[in-house]
């Protein structure tokens, strides 16, 4: 009884999924759900949607169906609108995670503008423009969450609703904003790309790089999400047992440049750990550090 009401669950997660963003989303949706339960858990800060091309309409439009019911969702995320990009978040957790980053500065900012001959760390006077970006950035979260905390995310049963955030006038006419910066901050990156508005490219092609990924153990992140849920969930129980590893993070930084950088990578990875500790899945977390290089790189 059990397995079919998740075989249905599923069905229905499918059928939604593919309503609100395409056909073609339907090759991804498990991956999907594997990162918004990694949000759930506390284990990621936001998900950048990149599975799909998706407006705001269709990502409110999903969350608010998935919301609707108990058993796909324990409360419902919220959506991010930056430039054309869609992100979803906890954003009580993204900003208690974002407020500790600029006020302990745990990252590294890297110019990889295209008119460098290789990538530097960003000189003093646009990284301290990039910093006070980031804490406008987390001003306006912070005011939002404020003003909605009686209406969104509710933990003691109540689902709340979706709070639709736009983050695009934050930039104004500021020289130093950049996208793929920003898109680093909200996703928690220890170190951060930068490049001048100018560029049309970067100067990362076939630089040696360090990847850094974290993986965590499907079945360990479908077994605490399930725990959150209190039900069958919509991940369903036909793979439960899974040994896959699922990619919760993936971040690379110049080889040349890691004496700058290494001590907050350093600190981001034991933070990291901490929390697969908290959450009982150390053992299945896997951080891994390679050696990687790229004939094209687009940020």
């Amino acid at each position: 009884m059990a397995d079919t009401r998740s075989r249905k669950t599923l069905a229905e997660w499918e059928a939604l999924f593919q309503k609100s963003l395409g056909k073609l989303s339907g090759k991804c949706y498990r991956s999907f759900l594997l990162d918004l339960a990694a949000i759930y858990v506390g284990l990621k800060p936001s998900l950048l949607f990149d599975y799909a091309v998706v407006d705001l309409t269709n990502a409110s439009i999903l969350m608010a169906a998935l919301s609707a019911s108990e058993c796909l969702v324990p409360y419902s995320l919220n959506v991010l609108k930056v430039s054309e990009d869609i992100f979803f978040a906890d954003l009580a957790n993204m900003v208690s995670h974002l407020k500790k980053t600029v006020e302990h500065e745990e990252f590294t900012l890297v110019d990889v503008s295209g008119k460098l001959q290789e990538p530097r760390i960003l000189r003093t006077e646009a990284s301290m423009a990039v910093k006070n970006q980031f804490a406008r950035i987390v001003e306006l979260l912070d005011q939002k969450l404020k003003h909605v905390s009686t209406d969104m995310t509710q933990r003691d049963g109540a689902l709340g609703t979706s709070e639709v955030l736009n983050l695009n006038d934050i930039s104004g006419n500021d020289e130093n904003w950049c996208m793929p910066c920003v898109f680093g901050f909200l996703l928690g990156y220890p170190v951060i790309y930068w490049c001048d508005q100018d560029s049309d490219c970067n100067c990362l092609n076939l630089v040696p790089l360090n990847r850094y990924t974290v993986t965590v153990k499907e079945s360990s992140l479908i077994f605490r999400y399930k725990m959150l849920l209190s039900s069958s969930s919509l991940l369903g129980g036909e793979k439960a047992e899974s040994c896959d590893g699922h990619l919760v993070f993936s971040f690379t930084a110049p080889v040349e440049l890691e004496p700058y950088y290494e001590s907050k990578v350093s600190g981001w990875i034991k933070r990291i750990c901490g929390m697969g500790k908290a959450l009982g899945m150390s053992e299945h977390l896997t951080v891994k550090k390679e050696q990687v290089s790229f004939a094209q790189v687009t940020l």
